[in-house]
């Protein structure tokens, strides 16, 4: 494959190498995975609730092109490039709605909602060379469907999504994340590269340093494990010595410290924690289950049985709600699921029995300094008790404070990095072998992509 021109032998040797910061903002990689990443990958453009009803659409954006993705049948999603046929103008601008038909208001040419042009103004005009309706209907982006997203691509020979997403959905498929439905929506203009963000987010290494607001616990370990193009790891909790130091707990209400008595508590204690400071992974349902196994577990309860004791008061807690626990959803799929999965390029997914915390990561335009950062908390509900979301948006990540005090203690590391790795004492990152080795590769099919034809 021919190389770009603006990427010289050394900066491609630099980028290829895996040193100094070529690999994360410089304006010539940035080029190279608009050209040849973006364009040819599966990713995430709304949910399937966002579109519930025929002509509902999300207009999704990725660069400078604007995706119409639209419900056209009950069981149909399709999606067109926002461009009339005729001069190219955009047929919407807003962000989502409802459509009957796409009319242009420029000079008037009007499509069916499955995209067939259905009038263009003076089409006699056009006798002497006539207008064939392949040529001017709106042009299609290959559409896929899985765990509740509309994902696509813009590539017309592009490999389908099941085989794109590989072994992730055996993994995944079981919590079902197709009946769950969105409980916040937060989005961060974020001062940083993409690419920074998705590699603070695909790791476990950092949390005993960066996540001691609130909490001290024993410092655990993790182990990473590549799949193809994507990655995950599994959370191995003392793992590591220094575990002779008690697990402590701050009451996020009154501010007092606590060392739980039981490993019950320890329990509740950590999902109070996840529920109060990140509002997801552990919702409401969980919390009363932790709630009641701290207040229903005799103290001699042998700790190896709590898990199945918390799934089974999940169950009723879930029961009380009118929500039906995932039929093949048992402790052996939670526990193989693993804590994260980064769906290459940039989306990552942190599933738990209660609800799943789901990133999104896109360059912002042609700014390698800055990229969107999309956060969605997905809960389980009883049909028609899913709550009215609002999309929340704010530019940089000191707007953000205050929203989130977990995702906050992350910020200011992912600001640091994105400044620290353009410095001449950096030669570019040492990821932890045993840890990080989902990261390493990351990088390896970014740059197949960017310098060779994508194949993994």
């Amino acid at each position: 494959m021919s190389r770009s021109p603006t990427i010289t032998p050394s900066q491609e040797r630099a980028a290829t190498t895996g040193t100094g910061a070529l690999d994360y903002s410089s304006p010539e990689l940035l080029r190279l995975e608009k050209e040849r990443l973006w364009p040819k990958i599966w990713q995430m453009a709304c949910r399937e609730e966002e579109i519930p009803h025929v002509g509902d659409f999300v207009n999704y954006k990725i660069f400078g092109e604007s995706i119409l993705v639209t419900r056209t049948g009950e069981h149909r999603i399709q999606a067109f490039y926002n461009v009339c046929q005729h001069r190219g103008r955009r047929l919407r601008e807003d962000e989502k709605g409802h459509a009957t038909s796409w009319y242009c208001r420029f000079h008037g040419w009007k499509y069916d909602l499955d995209g067939a042009n259905s009038y263009v103004h003076d089409q006699e005009d056009w006798a002497e060379c006539p207008l064939r309706p392949g040529d001017i209907r709106l042009k299609e982006v290959k559409v896929g469907t899985w765990a509740g997203w509309v994902w696509i691509n813009q590539d017309p020979n592009a490999i389908s999504l099941k085989e794109y997403l590989g072994e992730v959905p055996s993994y995944i498929d079981p919590f079902e994340w197709e009946n769950g439905r969105v409980s916040w929506h937060e989005t961060i203009i974020a001062p940083v590269n993409w690419k920074v963000i998705v590699e603070a987010f695909i790791e476990n290494y950092h949390v005993f340093a960066t996540h001691t607001g609130g909490w001290q616990i024993p410092r655990g370990h993790s182990r990473g494990v590549v799949h193809g193009r994507h990655g995950m790891f599994y959370s191995q909790r003392n793992r590591v010595a220094d575990n002779s130091k008690p697990m402590r707990f701050q009451d996020p209400d009154t501010g007092e410290w606590m060392t739980p008595t039981s490993a019950a508590e320890a329990v509740w204690a950590y999902n109070r924690h996840i529920y109060k400071r990140l509002a997801s992974l552990t919702a409401e349902p969980m919390m009363a289950a932790a709630e009641r196994l701290r207040a229903e577990t005799p103290a001699d309860f042998p700790p190896e049985k709590l898990p199945l004791r918390l799934m089974e008061l999940h169950k009723e807690e879930l029961a009380k709600r009118g929500v039906q626990w995932p039929a093949r959803l048992d402790r052996e799929a939670i526990e193989r699921a693993g804590t994260d999965w980064h769906v290459f390029p940039n989306s990552i997914l942190l599933p738990s029995a209660d609800s799943v915390l789901w990133y999104r990561l896109r360059p912002y335009g042609d700014d390698p300094e800055r990229c969107i950062f999309d956060i969605w908390s997905i809960a389980r509900y009883a049909p028609g008790k899913e709550p009215k979301v609002e999309r929340h948006e704010t530019v940089g990540f000191d707007a953000f404070r205050g929203r989130n005090p977990f995702l906050e203690e992350d910020f200011a590391n992912i600001e640091a990095v994105h400044e620290g790795m353009k410095s001449r004492g950096y030669e570019g990152p040492r990821f932890n072998p045993v840890q990080e080795p989902h990261l390493a590769n990351f990088h390896r099919v970014l740059k197949s992509y960017c310098f060779e034809d994508g194949t993994v």
